[in-house]
């Protein structure tokens, strides 16, 4: 048996005493925000989920169609007035249809070895979509 001194057996019970007081507080508002916002599905760290902006489609009036290498190339009169190309995964396009799309990428003096032409100014687009 192992023999304790009545000191060590005193501040030892001190020491059990003193973490066992009731002066500690816990701050649970926190705590309480955090599962009301998870229990709500919005967790506390995450902030809320959007929807990324759409971007404005732009709409022109096609001139003239040219169809290479699976690509559409279209002349459009914008609405004011302006004539600028554009170039899109083939699509059934005629003369006279008024067209939307989304930005797309500037391509200066390109180089259409199938059409046998550069562009000064040519606009790759993702797609276009026939609004008549």
């Amino acid at each position: 048996m192992i023999k304790s001194s009545p000191v060590v057996l005193f501040v030892s019970i001190l020491l059990l005493l003193a973490g066992c007081s009731n002066e500690e507080t816990v701050n649970t508002s926190t705590t309480d925000d955090t599962v009301s916002q998870v229990a709500n599905g919005t967790p506390a760290t995450r902030p809320p989920i959007t929807a990324p902006k759409r971007q404005a489609s732009i709409q022109g009036l096609v001139v003239s169609v040219q169809n290479a290498a699976n690509y559409s190339y279209l002349e459009i009169k914008t609405a004011d007035d302006n004539l600028l190309w554009l170039a899109a995964p083939e699509t059934p396009v005629h003369v006279n249809d008024t067209v939307s799309w989304q930005r797309g990428s500037l391509m200066r003096n390109f180089t259409s070895s199938a059409l046998g032409r550069t562009f000064p100014e040519i606009y790759f687009v993702t797609a276009v979509q026939v609004e008549n």
